[in-house]
């Protein structure tokens, strides 16, 4: 900033920063500066200075930065040389000099150096040995640039807080040798060095090293907060900028606020786009570095984004936050917080051959359709999951064999697993005919990466004649068992089970509840298919095998010591809150209602009812960014839920998605 007294002028700002997120307000003088040879690009000159003063600040300078400081004397009394000019500058607060010195360096306007005695952070400061030239508006010859770096200490204070550098004339003669004519208090000017902010804490929910094509990944963005206020604050998500179409590229899906600390002040937070506007904050914390993810005064968005593209490649995810300090009126503070992101499009998918062999069968013969099924796939270990559905479900029911599920009243068959364990799934999927006519199947692979391979209208001839070809036995008749169901009026049933009459062979008993009024329901066998139609239940499970579809409300399900198969409804106009306890290897949970490519989700830790909280599936399932059904696995982490498996897709008209625990 400029400052003079009679015919000395003074003028300081900052010339450069080695912290790569710094900025500058000003105008910067009137050349550049390379603080690697002490050099400006031109003639610094009077005229020059008068039109573009160093009146620079610098902002988010953080611990470790070196600044670049300059300080500019002026000789503007025309033939009146200045003598034995001194000037000093004091060491900013949360400042050092480095190691390697502060290369004070002094030069005229037009590049000469100067000669000087004495130490720049002294009381007295430096003297400039030859006088300065009276005033000349374009050579040069009349100004003194001093120009010295210093480093950024731990001790620098912060976040955004404005520190001082001030650099004063303290002596200067008409003669040299001669008396002192500077006034009794010095003439000084000052610039500006404003702190970094803490940076956001950008976390991917999963890998996001590799995301496959149209999958979901989610980000959690941490802003800590500092004391004080900020005006305007904001967090603006942006993604893939710059890319050319068709490359691997990230779509915006939904952004909400997880949480806000107990120490901070702020209006609701909107979602507009993909930006979220705190407006004013009011921090009674001291927030100050980027670790404090779990301070009280930190604010923890989640960001939804979707993968996309035709190409695989690396695309970025930019968390930018920016705001502006209390006064409203200083330099907007911006954070850029990069997050590479790798994404997959996968080949073209699986190859289906030999879907299905021409057989006929009476109404009461059981079959298998597909032993003659072929999967080729590049990846032949890799996660997939096969749907069979029958066009007309009248004709008859499927059943499973030891991998996959059947659903839809026994119309729709699907599995998850490698793309080995699909095929035999599929060859060993039963059909039983109930009657005769000729039954079409869709079979739909979906492979490890994404690809997508369908085989339509693949046909079973039902004629009365008899084929015993692959014939196999009905299930037999299971004995009944009991149920204990309790109400919260404290009424205690023992209700008798019925047998299972359904497609699925390992199940052998069946319980439908079908009252509006809350219960608890617990098994006391296995091998048993429970169904809750309407109400909020809480539903325990023992061994064996077993299958319970919760129905559309609130569930806390409890599983068995073996392997059980979960199915949750949000397709309900009420999303609902469920819960999964002992949630283990083998166990399958699947939601339906789902719509790849419009549904989203995301994962979050904490959710659930107390005492059984846990790792949490949220569901958005409009696609609007707005609240839908959530599945908490209690007492699970998100260490745990690295080896499950998630996977979505279409059977008999209703989308679903499905998790594995492996």
């Amino acid at each position: 900033m400029p400052s003079q007294y009679p015919h000395l002028t003074l003028q300081t700002g900052t010339l450069y920063a080695s912290g790569g997120a710094s900025t500058f307000t000003g105008t910067g003088g009137p050349f550049g500066f390379s603080p690697f040879t002490s050099e400006f690009g031109g003639i610094i000159s009077s005229a020059g200075l008068a039109g573009e003063p160093f009146d620079d600040a610098v902002y988010d300078v953080a611990a470790g930065d070196e600044v670049t400081f300059v300080i500019a004397v002026q000789d503007m009394a025309p033939g009146a040389p200045a003598y034995d000019v001194q000037v000093r500058s004091a060491i900013p607060t949360g400042f050092r000099v480095p190691p390697e010195g502060a290369n004070v360096t002094v030069k005229d306007g037009a590049g000469r150096i100067l000669a000087y005695t004495g130490d720049l952070f002294s009381p007295a400061g430096i003297q400039v040995t030859p006088p300065l030239a009276g005033y000349d508006a374009n050579s040069g010859a009349n100004v003194a640039l001093v120009t010295y770096t210093l480093a950024a200490s731990s001790a620098l204070p912060g976040p955004y807080a404005t520190i001082t550098d001030t650099a004063a004339i303290t002596h200067v003669a008409s003669v040299s040798g001669g008396a002192d004519v500077s006034p009794a208090t010095p003439v000084t000017a000052s610039t500006t060095v404003v702190t970094a902010m803490p940076a956001p804490v950008v976390r991917a929910e999963t890998d996001p090293s590799s995301v496959a094509k149209g999958q979901t990944i989610a980000f959690d963005v941490t802003i800590p907060v500092p004391a004080g206020t900020l005006q305007d604050l904001r967090l603006d998500t942006v993604l893939s900028a710059g890319l050319p179409a068709g490359a691997a590229s990230l779509s915006f899906v939904s952004a909400r606020v997880l949480s806000a600390g107990s120490q901070l002040s702020l209006a609701t937070p909107q979602v507009q786009g993909s930006s979220v506007l705190f407006g004013n904050v009011v921090s009674a914390g001291a927030s100050t570095t980027a670790t404090d993810a779990a301070t009280s005064a930190s604010i923890v968005v989640q960001v939804t984004a979707r993968a996309d593209g035709n190409t695989s490649g690396t695309t970025t995810l930019d968390a930018v936050v920016s705001a502006l300090d209390s006064s409203g009126t200083g330099n907007r503070w911006v954070a850029d917080v990069p997050t590479a992101v790798g994404v997959v499009v996968p080949p073209a998918g699986a190859i289906l051959t030999g879907a299905a062999p021409t057989l006929t069968v009476t109404s009461t013969t059981s079959l298998r359709p597909f032993t003659t099924l072929q999967i080729a796939d590049a990846a032949p270990d890799g996660v997939g999951t096969l749907a069979v559905t029958m066009q007309d479900s009248s004709l008859g029911t499927f059943t499973a064999g030891m991998l996959g599920s059947v659903l839809n009243n026994g119309s729709t068959f699907f599995a998850m697993g490698s793309i080995a364990a699909l095929q035999d799934a599929a060859r060993h999927l039963v059909f039983t005919a109930s009657q005769a006519g000729t039954a079409r199947f869709n079979v739909t692979i979906v492979d490890h990466a994404g690809g997508v391979t369908q085989n339509s209208d693949t046909a079973v001839t039902v004629t009365p004649s008899v084929d015993t070809a692959n014939h196999l036995p009905h299930n037999a008749p299971a004995p009944q068992v009991t149920l204990h169901v309790t109400t919260p009026s404290g009424q205690a049933m023992v209700v008798e089970g019925e047998t299972y009459a359904g497609p699925i062979n390992y199940l052998q008993s069946q319980y439908i509840y079908d009252s509006a009024q809350p219960a608890t329901i617990v098994a006391d066998t296995s091998g048993i298919y429970i169904r809750n139609l309407v109400a909020n239940a809480a539903i325990s499970l023992q061994s064996g095998r077993n299958v319970v579809e919760a129905g559309t409300g609130s569930n806390f399900l409890i599983g068995g010591s073996g392997m059980d198969s979960f199915f949750l409804d949000a397709r309900g106009t009420t999303p609902g809150s469920n819960t999964i306890a002992n949630f283990h290897a083998g166990d399958v949970a699947t939601i339906l209602g789902y719509r790849p490519g419009t549904s989203s989700y995301s994962w979050f830790d904490g959710g659930g009812t107390t005492g059984h909280t846990g790792r949490t599936l949220h569901l958005d399932i409009a696609g609007h960014g707005q609240a839908g059904a959530d599945l908490t696995f209690a007492a699970l982490g998100k260490a745990a839920m690295d080896s499950f498996i998630v996977s979505s897709g279409q059977a008999g008209g209703t989308g679903y998605l499905t998790i594995l625990a492996r």
